[in-house]
Parts: structure tokens; C-alpha cells; sequence
């Protein structure tokens, strides 16, 4: 499972990096061929845009595959066991609705856009909104993902660490190691005062 982790997440990161790299190019293009050409590109801020939605959808998966999207944590991390599970549970199964919502919604939407050209790319507002219901198969995959590692961490056949947390993967071991010191002694400094004001 932790093999189809790291290649979900590596497909989506390499597909933003994609597109943001060439977001940045077209626009660089736009700002030439505008200051120095005194000619402006009708197409480039049409992709610019259709690559802008596509991005915040598949960061939105990604945050969804990490579970760094909104939610209660304040709440889930106080919880232990079953309890915890649960919650987790009765939050994943939320976002499970709301990815139907933009399953259904989206692929129609997608269909009424096959009628509707673009302005200056040569293609239809599907590609544009397509993105919708595919981050929407996306996400619903990543929930099942984390569901079944939920399960897993709380039948003890798994644990929530630096190598089952796919978000710090990349980030340096000193990095986490201060991080996590900072994080001690801002709990410790919350338990003292919480001591000194009872």
C-alpha cells in the first residue's frame, strides 16, 4: 500500500510541476511578446487559466491524500483508539459525499461544455471543467487510501510515522527532528501555564 501511495502522490505532484512550469513559461512569453514585440497572445491567459483550475484541483487531491485539508484535528488528535477511528471514519466518509456531489455535477457539466468553444485555444470548456470530475475519482481513491490506513493504524498493523506520512517525505530528518522540539515545548509551556492559572 505504501508503494501505491508514493506513485499516486508522485503522479499528481509531477502533473502540477507540469503544468506550473508551464504556466510560468507562457506567461514570461505573454510579458516578451507584449513589452518588447508590442504583440499580445489571445491564447496565453486562456491556458494560463484552464492550467490554474487543473492545478488547484489536483492540489486539492493531493491535500486530500495527505490529510492536510480542513478538518477537525483539534478534535481527532485528542480522541485515541476507537474513537479516534471513528471520527476519522465519519470524516472521510464527508468528503466521500462531497467528491459524488463533484463526480456527478462535474461530469455533467463536462458534457454541456462539449458544446461550448473556447475563445482563442482550439478546443471546448470540457477540458477546462473535465479536471472536476477526474480530481473527483482522485480524491475518491485517496479517501479509500487513508480509510484503509486508518483501519490499518488502528488494528495496529500500521503506524502514523515518518515513513507512513507521505507530506514529510522530502523534508530533511534535522528539519523534523526541531520541529518536533518546538512542538514539545509549546505543549510544555501550554501544560505550565494551564498549571499556574488552576
Amino acid at each position: 500500500m505504501e508503494k501505491s501511495l508514493k506513485v499516486f502522490r508522485f503522479i499528481l505532484t509531477t502533473m502540477m510541476c507540469i503544468m506550473t512550469a508551464m504556466d510560468v513559461i507562457v506567461i514570461v512569453l505573454q510579458v516578451v511578446f507584449r513589452f518588447v514585440l508590442h504583440v499580445s497572445l489571445a491564447w496565453v491567459s486562456e491556458l494560463a487559466g484552464v492550467s490554474l483550475v487543473w492545478i488547484t484541483f489536483l492540489g486539492a487531491t493531493l491535500a486530500t491524500l495527505d490529510e492536510s485539508n480542513i478538518n477537525f484535528n483539534g478534535l481527532i488528535d485528542k480522541a485515541s483508539g476507537l474513537t479516534k477511528f471513528l471520527l476519522k471514519l465519519l470524516v472521510n466518509c464527508l468528503i466521500l459525499f462531497m467528491v459524488y456531489i463533484m463526480i456527478r455535477y462535474g461530469y455533467k457539466t463536462m458534457r454541456i461544455g462539449l458544446n461550448t468553444k473556447m475563445v482563442a485555444l482550439p478546443t471546448t470548456l470540457a477540458v477546462c471543467v473535465s479536471v472536476i470530475p477526474i480530481s473527483g475519482v482522485f480524491m475518491a481513491l485517496a479517501v479509500l487510501l487513508n480509510i484503509y490506513k486508518d483501519f490499518r493504524v488502528y488494528r495496529g498493523l500500521g503506524s502514523i510515522g515518518p515513513d507512513t506520512a507521505a507530506i514529510y517525505d522530502d523534508v530533511p530528518e534535522e528539519v523534523l527532528e526541531k520541529a518536533n522540539a518546538s512542538i514539545a515545548d509549546a505543549d510544555k509551556e501550554v501544560a505550565e501555564k494551564e498549571e499556574t492559572e488552576t
